[in-house]
């Protein structure tokens, strides 16, 4: 996946080149007063390059825009993994049955060392008896999203055929969308197998103006953020819920003593992902936890300690049909923000489908890691004094500009929010993916530090993982045990059950506390 745009120039001789192929112009502008409507798209979308690399992804929750002026509509962003990298829109018309857009569309150019690519959004098809991907210039072809009775929008080619890839068996179909370069056929990016818009209801809450609100801190499991509060005789509001998107506010009813927040309430945007709260129950246990959702988020205050606790789970979750979890709060409550607190960072972890080990044919690797926003005590710290690195056998990493060719220069400390939608990928609860360009011979290891308003640097330990993914933790010595616990995984990091099919990581915890990762792919 290293530098998609580099691989998107579909040719052997540019995938040495290492300085960022940056977008000129788009072909498409909508008008300035186009009506804007903002959808939850949920798609199964493959990555295809002319190297050999085939791979299926759920994108689930993708905020996508549409655009109206009459019968025009603008599609902001048809290709997913793009959201964050480079914006550009398709054009299309709006009949009774769905939304038509032409292809092929030229809709941006890159300057590679001054060689001048256009890219395509076109639709191509595969040959199974050759397995061949090709263009058929000569037939009129069009990307058709086709309107369901709930308002939705649903593209979906049929015909799947499967290939065995790196990660197990991958299912595609005999035609995708996707973006190519102007007079190739080398087809290099990420392409559509099925795809749905999900209307939502995203109007802000309009909030009493004479309600007091008070700031507290959101706490559950190893992170929290800060939220207000304010209620009225009847309701309570809350603002923040979802931490990268704090102006969002949310309602429910209130009686003085409990609080019912109705779920599906949309909360914002993280990650270029819509967000919704629900209300669930656990119906596993506590090492394994199997979220079934319920009407109400359920809170309870106490007024002498000023503390609300969550009487079930709080659940965000990717769709507004509640399907798809992007984070599971265990035991959350808000408190009073303390006036004064500890400045040493809480422990960073790596998390299930942490590491990837170097890869010759990419010459890269990736981690997943938990990041936490409170301090040792528990309290939550200001995330724009907290940052983060990583050490690769015992030496700090630092990032080169010509690999991470979204930063002007080299930079070893992260900031807690920081992304540059390539190689950095933040997500609820701390959660962060990052692709790092150095073999790893031995140990691979986070820190976080926090700065106080003196300037000063404050450190928590390193958590370290060796060069094969298993967990050595603060002590750095791994052990061996008995399994006390186990929980599944999928490839994006979801908890799944025993019976999922695909590839899943499996989480154990020993009985020394230390947590082995192991991989398997449970056959369809």
């Amino acid at each position: 996946m290293k530098k998609l745009f580099t691989l998107l120039l579909g040719a052997a001789s540019i995938f040495s080149v290492t300085e960022q192929a940056t977008a000129q112009n788009t072909f498409v502008t909508p008008p300035a007063d186009a009506k804007s409507t903002l959808y939850c798209r949920n798609s199964l979308d493959l990555m295809f390059t002319n190297l050999g690399t085939i791979d299926n992804f759920e994108y689930y929750g993708y905020a996508q825009e549409l655009l109206e002026d009459g019968d025009d509509v603008y599609l902001k962003n048809p290709i997913a993994c793009f959201a964050g990298f480079q914006e550009y829109y398709i054009k299309g018309k709006k009949t009774a049955t769905g939304l038509e857009f032409p292809l092929p569309q030229e809709v941006f150019t890159t300057d590679n060392n001054g060689t001048q690519y256009t890219f395509m959004v076109d639709m191509y098809y595969y040959d199974p008896s050759t397995g061949d991907y090709f263009i058929d210039n000569m037939e009129p072809r069009s990307y058709d999203l086709e309107l369901q009775p709930n308002g939705s929008y649903k593209f979906d080619y049929l015909g799947y055929h499967s290939v065995n890839t790196m990660w197990g068996t991958t299912f595609y179909t005999d035609r995708y969308l996707g973006l190519v370069e102007k007079g190739s056929n080398d087809w290099v990016g990420y392409s559509e197998l099925t795809c749905r818009l999900i209307p939502f209801d995203s109007a802000d809450i309009a909030v009493p103006s004479d309600m007091e609100t008070k700031e507290y801190q959101f706490i559950y499991d190893v992170n929290g953020h800060k939220v207000k509060i304010g209620t009225t005789d009847s309701e309570i509001y809350i603002q923040g819920l979802n931490d990268t998107d704090p102006t969002r506010w949310i309602k429910g009813s209130f009686d003085g003593k409990t609080a019912l927040i109705p779920s599906g309430q949309y909360t914002g945007i993280a990650a270029g992902q819509t967000i919704f709260i629900t209300g669930a129950e656990n119906i596993g246990t506590d090492e394994n936890p199997i979220p079934e959702n319920t009407a109400n988020v359920e809170l309870s205050y106490d007024a002498e300690n000023d503390v609300w606790t969550a009487e079930n789970l709080i659940r965000l979750c990717n769709s507004p049909e509640l399907d798809e979890t992007t984070g599971l709060f265990l035991s959350s409550i808000f408190r009073p923000v303390p006036a004064t607190f500890s400045p040493v960072p809480a422990q960073p972890e790596f998390v299930p489908g942490t590491f990837m080990n170097w890869s010759q044919s990419m010459e890269m690797g990736y981690v997943r890691v938990q990041l936490s926003s409170l301090n040792v005590d528990g309290d939550v710290l200001p995330t724009d004094r907290l940052s983060y690195a990583f050490f690769i056998d015992d030496e700090l990493y630092w990032l080169d500009p010509a690999d991470f060719t979204q930063i002007d220069e080299e930079m070893a400390w992260i900031p807690f929010d920081y992304t540059d939608y390539w190689d950095i990928h933040i997500f609820p609860r701390g959660l962060r993916l990052f692709y790092f360009y150095a073999q790893v011979e031995d140990t691979f290891a986070v820190q976080m530090r926090y700065q106080d308003e003196e300037g000063n640097y404050h450190y928590s330990s390193k958590y370290t993982i060796n060069a094969d993914g298993q967990h050595l933790g603060v002590n750095g010595v791994a052990a061996d045990a008995d399994v006390v616990s186990e929980q599944l995984y999928d490839i994006s990091g979801r908890a799944v059950s025993k019976d999922h099919k695909g590839m899943v990581i499996r989480m154990q915890k020993m009985a020394d506390g230390t947590v082995k990762a192991l991989k398997q792919n449970n056959i369809r």
